[in-house]
């Protein structure tokens, strides 16, 4: 699997007990499909080497399966 996710924030400070955290968090940054292993089976040379799909686990929103690349951003008050 090769799935880069990142993330960065900023915090201002609007009064002495009063911040603002912005925030912007990307995952599956650079978009990579993760390809399936290619066909084994011998006896078959026209599946044989062949790479017919996209591999890697299947998960959903646990993160287990990329997907496509996703970005959300975020504001924050803290006082």
């Amino acid at each position: 699997m090769n799935v880069w996710h990142a993330g960065m924030n900023k915090f201002f400070t609007l009064y002495e007990r009063v911040k603002v955290r912005v925030e912007m968090a990307a995952t599956n940054v650079f978009n990579h499909p993760n390809w399936s292993n290619p066909g084994t089976n011998a006896s078959t040379t026209v599946s044989a080497g062949v790479v017919t799909g996209v591999g890697g686990v299947q998960g959903g929103s646990t993160g287990d399966k990329p997907g496509a690349r996703t970005l959300r951003a975020g504001f924050r008050l803290e006082f």
